[in-house]
């Protein structure tokens, strides 16, 4: 399977959106984030919002790490939740004078937080990917009743499905708030940076203001993704089955917005790939003059799809690809034999 353009969450969020724009012509708010930054929007959202408010020179340093405390303040911030009043402390190495305290014990209080079993709770110690994952939607108060376990791993390197941070990083995957690399990692461990968890909470605040049929269109888009990585790994039953998911999302959508473009698209894009899949499966069969045409109709119907909005210009590109791959290979495979 070739290699494709890394693709990246909330590609159908762009009209639904529409009213962020101005954060693209707007000076920055930070000297050190400048309008190319890749996660520039989401910090002057939250900029806006007063989630964030930076340091005193100016900066955001971005790239700087964010401890357990740190990570509190910004979710309690975006949820816009008041600190309770504070007497005592929880925990051993939190004091009652340390300026988080307030935080962590509001944390405490809604159970967003419970600290470690030792009594310490680590304020200074970075705070990595599922943790904050935990953290951020336990504060957003999303259910995760009659949870029932995946039936294959979420990602390469989360092969345990059983790990106490599945049904959260099953969540951010399925609305789209967390995207792997591009051999399918998510890197369960990793410290996150400012930049990445101004990010993460900016995408679910998107999704969370655009009501239903955003949610729709992101599990959709997650499905796609999945799509992607399932035919590089030669997994083509269960390609059919993730595009199959993200088709039935889409129309879902379609039927709740159906005067936006952006839903019209996504549902044209989805046939795209659900040709693509045929394609591909019916070139393992050896069909190779079919598995030609549904490649140039994968390609087609993407094409369209970005007539109908272009901000799904990437997915359109990610098809394109595919469908021209696959067919060079089938005309070089045909005309040796």
């Amino acid at each position: 399977m070739p290699t494709h353009t890394r693709i990246s969450a909330l590609f159908f969020s762009t009209i639904l959106f529409s009213s962020l724009a101005p954060f693209c012509t707007l000076a920055a708010s930070f000297s050190d984030v400048r309008s190319t930054h890749p996660d520039y929007q989401a910090i002057e959202f939250l900029k806006s919002e007063g989630t964030i408010t930076g340091y005193k020179d100016g900066t955001f340093r971005p790239d700087q790490l964010v401890s357990r405390a740190e990570a509190v303040k910004m979710i309690l911030s975006a949820k816009k939740i008041t600190l309770i009043k504070v007497t005592s402390s929880s925990f051993k190495d939190v004091k009652i004078t340390d300026w988080f305290t307030g935080y962590i014990e509001t944390a405490k209080s809604i159970k967003i937080v419970t600290g470690n079993p030792d009594g310490y709770f680590a304020p200074g110690r970075s705070v990595n990917k599922v943790e904050f994952l935990k953290m951020l939607l336990l504060a957003y108060d999303l259910k995760f009743l009659n949870y029932q376990t995946p039936s294959r791993p979420l990602y390469k390197d989360t092969i345990d499905t059983s790990a106490w941070y599945t049904p959260y990083l099953d969540f951010a995957k399925n609305v789209n708030i967390i995207t792997p690399d591009s051999e399918g990692r998510i890197t369960p461990s990793k410290n996150l940076t400012r930049a990445e968890v101004a990010e993460i909470i900016y995408k679910l605040q998107m999704i969370i203001k655009g009501g239903p049929t955003q949610l729709l269109l992101t599990r959709a888009e997650s499905s796609l993704l999945q799509t992607i990585f399932d035919l590089r790994d030669n997994q083509l039953s269960d390609a059919a089955v993730d595009v199959k998911t993200a088709g039935d999302l889409a129309n879902q959508a379609l039927q709740k917005a159906p005067d936006q473009t952006i839903a019209k698209a996504a549902v044209k894009v989805i046939t795209a790939f659900d040709l693509l899949v045929k394609a591909h499966q019916d070139s393992s069969a050896g069909n190779y003059t079919q598995a030609l045409k549904d490649a140039g109709d994968a390609y087609n119907f993407a094409e369209a799809a970005r007539q109908i909005n272009p901000s799904v210009d990437n997915l359109v590109n990610q098809v394109k690809s595919a469908a021209k791959s696959l067919a060079d290979s089938i005309r070089s495979k045909t005309k040796s034999n």
